[in-house]
């Protein structure tokens, strides 16, 4: 996808405005506001909303850092395809998905579900993911390589979306992020779902959302899938593991891991879940 062809899948996330390009830039005639592009992704990131912005004692801004992204793409390249829950979720979209079919991921990170969504869904359906970490989207881009249905962008789900309300079928949120605890991303997903779309909670076990809260957001045929399963680590999965959650560098990592890890591959009990919620309609 060209820049030109940017201003006809993207709208202003403030006014909802149409995007057209400009000396280089996404510009709404609307609200006249300039979004950049980087690298063919647009970034949709609004610093300047308090509301919204990415303080520094905010524990998710680790995730602007480079080691990270490094870390976090080592532990994902290693264990992706082993994730019992990602896989019933690639299972579900790849019977669902059809041409047109509209998929949000939400914080694609370094990008390995965005991959393995590009080899399971439709081919003609259209999969948007985003990220607020540059690095994150660089090494997504360079994983997925140019598949015309894939578009990527930079954002922050704390904030609005380039898209009007309804837009999707599919929204997929594994983890990321709205708090520990993902504190109100059930109503946020509500608003862009269209009726009878999905919304798809992923993540381990100590960190899923209170599964009754779908229920009061509206959401029904609600859901609630878990897996308990033994699993490998390897000794380079615990180094990307320190440096994606511990926010350490390479060097760092290594040395803790020598002093820490005494084993080769390490046996260790994976707990997952799904939630799935439908919007009525």
């Amino acid at each position: 996808m060209g820049k030109d062809d940017l201003g006809s899948v993207f709208c202003c996330p403030v006014s909802k405005g149409t995007l057209v390009l400009e000396d280089g830039t996404l510009c709404c005639k609307t609200s006249e506001r300039r979004y950049a592009i980087h690298e063919g992704i647009p970034d949709f990131f609004i610093e300047e909303d308090e509301a919204h912005s990415i303080f520094p004692e905010d524990l998710n801004r680790k995730w602007l850092l480079e080691d990270v992204a490094v870390g976090r793409d080592i532990v994902y390249g290693e264990y992706t395809r082993r994730l019992k829950g990602m896989q019933f979720v690639m299972d579900m979209l790849g019977k669902w998905s059809h041409p047109g079919f509209r998929i949000l991921e939400v914080g694609c990170g370094t990008g390995h579900f965005t991959k393995w969504m590009t080899e399971v869904c439709d081919s003609d359906s259209e999969i948007f993911a985003f990220d607020f970490s540059q690095y994150m989207l660089a090494s997504t881009q360079l994983k997925i390589g140019q598949p015309s249905n894939v578009k990527l962008f930079k954002a922050n789900a704390r904030g609005p979306m380039p898209f009007p309300e309804g837009h999707f079928d599919f929204i997929l949120q594994r983890l990321a992020p709205f708090g520990p605890r993902a504190f109100g991303s059930e109503n946020w997903a509500m608003k862009y779902l269209k009726p009878g779309g999905h919304y798809i909670f992923a993540g381990w076990d100590h960190e899923f959302i209170d599964f009754e809260r779908l229920a009061t957001a509206g959401y029904v045929d609600t859901e609630l899938h878990r897996w308990e399963y033994k699993d490998v680590q390897s000794i380079e999965e615990y180094i990307g593991g320190l440096m994606e959650g511990g926010g350490h560098t390479r060097e760092e990592a290594e040395k803790k891991a020598k002093s820490v890890y005494s084993q080769p591959d390490e046996v260790r009990v994976r707990k997952e879940h799904v939630i799935v919620g439908k919007k009525e309609g």
